[in-house]
């Protein structure tokens, strides 16, 4: 969940990062395929798929977390496959219909290349990724066709 202060402390954090450490190194790299413009009542977002890679990786470091004491405390649909979210655009008010015609028309036209995750981050910082902490970065093994 997402707390200002943070309920997590330095050696939560610590370990964390030795769970990274640990499992991330042992993953491939994988492609994002970004295709959907979405209005929420208070965003824009970009969503997509990716390989089934990053729901390893994410049930691994899951997994891993758990085991050291730091379980996961958000609510998913699907606690088996993940998709990919990137918030565009937040909003202080509520968009005109205008402008939400203007984003369906964008998304229903646009296409994009699909991209390559290579590296993992670990961060800590508030929702809209300010008082930014960078703990640690990974990379991931060169992309495999393998699955």
């Amino acid at each position: 969940m997402v707390n200002d202060p943070p309920r997590f402390d330095e050696k939560i954090k610590q370990t964390a990062k030795d769970v990274f450490a640990r499992v991330v190194p042992f993953h491939h790299s994988f492609k994002v395929f970004l295709y959907k413009l979405i209005i929420f009542p208070h965003n824009l977002a970009l969503v997509g798929t990716t390989e089934d890679k990053l729901d390893n990786l994410i049930l691994d470091l899951d997994k891993a977390l758990h085991e050291k004491g730091i379980p996961d405390d958000k609510v998913y649909t699907n606690n088996k496959y993940f998709f990919i979210n990137m918030t565009l655009a937040r909003f202080q008010e509520r968009p005109t219909s205008h402008f939400i015609n203007e984003v369906h028309n964008l998304s229903d036209t646009m296409q994009f290349m699909p991209y390559i995750i290579d590296s993992v981050t670990l961060a800590s910082c508030n929702a809209v990724f300010k008082k930014r902490e960078i703990i640690e970065s990974w990379s991931l093994l060169p992309l495999s066709n393998s699955k």
